[in-house]
């Protein structure tokens, strides 16, 4: 919490001077309100206000960041005289600088203008690339997905870069007068003497105005004015919305051809991919619903995966014992066959102890072969026969139940034949460092786990072969939600079913499951966004088919979506 301007959470400014900040995260939240109006300062989740020559670079945050007018400042604030600071995810203000391959999570609110995504307010001759954001994003004016506004006659560039997060704009009690202006991507210009261009871009987001504050401000689904008077400042190229987002793409006048409304269908397609052009990928890892992403989020996840199978290594060297030996190397394996380009994104200290581990199994191999050495013709024969090597499959199948009130969450898997128990690695919520634990059946509880919290768990089999352990390969990962949500009502319609839910706290929102079958065969998935969403129509059903109907809350950290325990199903035939 604090009082003042350019506040961050890793560097409250950051000025000129080639500068770069690379591979950083904020996990806090960050909660600022103003005594005085500033022309300079920024609020953001990474840095306040970073200047000329600064370069942000593969950089997320996940914490809500909030700013808000003392009370007693309001009453007499008009805000197109006070031109309060700049709001973002990543960057509050960017002047003459560069944000590439960043992403925000976290939920944006300010009572104040310039209010982004990524970046607030973009000055300067500044650059956004290949970033997007995925939380909801309100200011009082200036609103945009990944930028609140642009200033000054310098070009600047934002380009591949995409937004699924909600923007709207908010009533913070003070005159906010004309010239309001929110969009998909981008509010729009804050000057006459703005500049920018948008160029392979594209919004999901919804863009909404709450009609008791005005029904004279600007919304787009890409941006909300491309006028700051009567002078068009910002020009587009190859920029998209869902056409459920906003009626229109640019909210002062959608004439510009470029920006093309498209249907959820249509967005998800490999020739909307193709369109975008060579820095968009397909979501083959089902983490953006099916919309495009950029190939750096895939190579993230695999960077991610190759930490956590060396996180998961004992952390005390000294401990490390021949039973280590297949996890160790495993793990050595999947590094080694990391590119050059992504062994450089694995953090110095994770190496390191890669490497540790590594020199101790070595040392470790070295004693057992000096005892194992053949012995003499006096001290008996010199060989015994060798036991056939025990290899176990990978645990597959892994499913959780919830018991929220016991604070329990009960793991179940599919038995290993041959194994004789099962060891299972775990972390709760943003825990960096992996757990262990065994059990000797295909299934393990969880104690005193609070409601909401992530359960992050692989599982790998175990056996006993020459008085050693033999462990068999990891699972999938798995990411599991202490929460469930009540089905209420699955109503019958004309080819379609409507499905009526009780709202569940602290989470991102539901995935509803639908099948022919009770065992729910073949299912068919749909993600409802927004924890406040109640309701959602299953369409395109067939006609006097029964269908089997469940749903299950789903909460997003870091990019990964967690899932809650599957509701009871309730049967539905449709008309």
């Amino acid at each position: 919490d604090a009082k003042g301007t350019s506040v961050g959470g890793i560097i409250g400014a950051a000025g000129e001077g080639g500068i770069t900040v690379a591979q950083c995260s904020n996990h806090g939240n960050i909660n600022v309100s103003a005594m005085k109006s500033s022309t300079s300062g920024g609020v953001g989740g990474l840095i306040g206000r970073i200047g000329k020559n600064v370069t942000i670079s593969d950089c997320n945050n996940t914490g809500t960041v909030q700013f808000v007018i003392d009370p007693g400042f309001k009453p007499n604030l008009d805000m197109q005289k006070n031109n309060l600071l700049g709001i973002g995810g990543i960057a509050g203000v960017a002047s003459a600088s560069t944000i590439e391959r960043c992403s925000n999570s976290g939920s944006i609110y300010s009572e104040a203008k310039s209010t982004g995504g990524i970046a607030g307010r973009v000055t300067n001759g500044s650059n956004i690339t290949l970033s997007y954001n995925s939380a909801s994003v309100s200011g009082a004016n200036e609103v945009g997905g990944i930028a609140g506004a642009v200033n000054f006659e310098q070009v600047q560039t934002l380009k591949s870069c995409y937004n699924t997060g909600e923007v709207s704009l908010n009533a913070p009690g003070y005159k906010v007068n004309g010239n309001l202006k929110l969009g998909g991507i981008i509010g729009g210009p804050a000057s006459a003497k703005a500049n920018i261009g948008l160029e392979n871009c594209y919004n999901t987001g919804l863009v909404k105005i709450d009609e008791s504050i005005t029904s004279a401000a600007a919304k787009g689904g890409i941006v909300g004015n491309t006028k700051y008077t009567t002078t068009d400042l910002i020009t587009f190229n190859n920029c998209y919305h869902l056409d459920t987002s906003a009626e229109k793409a640019n909210g002062g006048d959608d004439t510009t051809e470029s920006n093309v409304a498209k249907t959820a269908e249509e967005m998800k397609t490999g020739e909307f991919i193709s369109i975008l052009g060579s820095d968009f990928v397909a979501d083959t890892a089902s983490i953006n619903d099916g919309y495009p992403i950029f190939q750096w989020m895939i190579n993230q996840i695999e960077v991610d995966k190759v930490n956590d199978i060396i996180s998961a290594l004992p952390s005390d060297i000294s401990k490390i014992t021949l039973d280590d030996r297949k996890a160790i190397e495993d793990a050595s394996a999947v590094f080694d066959a990391l590119s050059d380009e992504l062994k450089n994104q694995i953090p110095e200290y994770v190496k390191k102890h890669l490497t540790d581990a590594l020199a101790k199994l070595e040392e470790l191999k070295k004693a057992a072969s000096q005892q194992d050495k053949p012995s003499t013709e006096a001290d008996g024969p010199a060989t015994q026969p060798q036991a056939k090597p025990v290899r176990l499959k990978a645990v597959t199948n892994l499913s959780a139940t919830n018991n929220i009130g016991g604070k329990k969450i009960t793991l179940k898997y599919n038995k290993v034949s041959g194994a004789s128990s099962y060891r299972i690695a775990y972390k709760l919520n943003k825990a960096k460092k992996w757990k262990t634990v065994t059990s000797k059946k295909n299934s393990y509880i969880f104690k005193k786990i609070k409601k909401n919290t992530t359960l992050t768990v692989k599982v790998q089999a175990v056996a006993k072969a020459a008085g050693k352990n033999v462990y068999g390969p990891y699972s999938t990962t798995n990411y599991f939600l202490q929460n469930t949500t009540k089905l209420k009502k699955v109503a019958s319609a004309k080819k379609s079913a409507k499905v009526k839910w009780k709202k569940t706290s602290g989470v991102t929102g539901y995935q509803i499951s639908w099948s022919l079958k009770k065992t729910f065969a073949k299912p068919k998935m749909k993600l409802v966004k927004g924890a406040k969403k109640t309701a959602f129509t299953i369409k395109k059903l067939k006609s006097r088919k029964k269908y089997f109907v469940r749903i299950r809350p789903y909460k997003v950290v870091k990019g990964k979506k967690y899932f809650g325990a599957w509701s009871a199903a309730k049967k539905v035939k449709a008309k």
